[in-house]
């Protein structure tokens, strides 16, 4: 009851004083107090969070919630930036400290059975949930054992129930040393997820006959690879321009609303040469690849270039590293996203202060001029 208490007091109190506070402080104009305001709030909560039978992590989790309540909180964060990495550090080292090491020994069993449930657990729901909201089981996979660790979070929660007594020391042990573990291995569950996926990613084999019986009589269309924002804006132009298009999309929810819109929509991968066989890529005049992920579109634009030689591909790209990489993979066009939206902005400005548009037009062409060549040696002095 002391506990809960004092934890109220300091939450209501909080509330009331930090905005007033800070306000006095950012008035004085002084970089130096604002980040000493911001230490002695982070101890302040701490100690009185302690006081109450509390640990100390838990009461600078308080003082932070806090903290981002106020509209001083963006501030409030570059300027503890320089000192973020040190405290990490030794909120672990803390941690580690806190490990008895002679009960891990003992307990080591019991400890890789809370590891095993923990990592196959989360990654089960993680993974479901990625299917619930429309992910591909490739996505779902990797999402799923990459994020099947415990969180920091947990030392602070525990560390409060075993000063509380809430927690048994063994158990609390043996739960920090799991969480510890779980993290410890995420590496490798980043590798083992990019290893496995590719095995699930493909699309089910009835979607090829699908796809095959509802394109036979198209020639010279376009496949789009992708059919988010980027696919669909490509789409509606081949359609008002009269040309007709098959896209390919990894996004079950997504192709099976579009199939019933009835757009020219099928489930597939676009780096698979089946899929592309009856998406009639052998027909078709162009390829347009729009995909988001560096790697899915790497292997798109290979699979079409060491098969369908004559195709024309036009592709969406990051950046220009990106660009010249899909350049040497055989590529028509490559359109680096980032570079085109600053053109873009930059003409929205220059028109904004008065320019004409003969002359935006003009500095957008040379922009464009030689691929992209005076925007590759701006960002080169970056």
């Amino acid at each position: 009851m002391q506990a809960a208490g004092a934890i109220l007091a300091i939450i209501i109190i909080g509330r009331l004083v930090l905005r007033p506070l800070y306000r006095l402080i950012a008035g004085t104009g002084s970089s130096e107090l604002f980040v000493a305001t911001t230490l002695l709030v982070v101890l302040g909560t701490s100690w009185a969070v302690s006081l109450g039978g509390f640990s100390m992590a838990l009461g600078a989790f308080m003082a932070g919630l806090l903290l981002a309540e106020t509209e001083y909180r963006h501030q409030v964060e570059a300027d503890i930036r320089p000192f973020r990495g040190i405290l990490v550090g030794l909120f672990f080292i803390v941690i580690g400290m806190s490990i008895d090491l002679p009960l891990i020994a003992a307990r080591w069993l019991d400890i890789l059975l809370v590891v095993s449930a923990l990592i196959i657990g989360k990654s089960l729901v993680t993974g479901l949930f990625c299917l619930a909201i429309g992910q591909n089981k490739e996505t779902a996979l990797r999402t799923g054992l990459l994020l099947s660790q415990g969180g920091e979070f947990g030392f602070v929660i525990f560390g409060a129930a075993m000063a509380t007594n809430v927690l048994g020391h063994e158990t609390g042990q043996i739960l920090v040393a799991a969480i510890s573990l779980s993290m410890a291995v995420t590496p490798l569950m980043h590798v083992l997820g990019n290893r496995l996926s590719p095995l699930i990613g493909r699309g089910p084999a009835p979607n090829l006959t699908a796809t095959g019986q509802e394109t036979d009589d198209l020639d010279g269309h376009v496949i789009i690879v992708g059919f988010g924002r980027v696919g669909q804006t490509v789409a509606k132009a081949l359609t008002l321009g009269g040309v007709d298009y098959v896209a390919l999309d990894l996004y079950r929810r997504r192709v099976t609303r579009c199939h019933r819109e009835g757009l020219s929509v099928f489930y597939g991968n676009g780096a698979d040469i089946g899929i592309l066989n009856a998406a009639g890529a052998g027909r078709a005049s162009a390829e347009v690849v729009t995909t988001d992920q560096s790697a899915s579109t790497d292997r798109a634009v290979k699979a079409l270039g060491d098969s369908f030689s004559d195709l024309k591909i036009f592709v969406r790209a990051r950046d220009l590293r990106h660009r010249q990489t899909l350049t040497q993979e055989g590529a028509t066009s490559v359109v680096p996203e980032a570079l085109e939206a600053s053109i873009q902005l930059a003409g929205i400005v220059l028109r904004a202060v008065g320019t004409s548009v003969e002359t935006i037009d003009t500095v957008k062409q040379e922009f464009r001029r030689n691929d992209y060549l005076a925007l590759e040696e701006i960002q080169g002095n970056d």
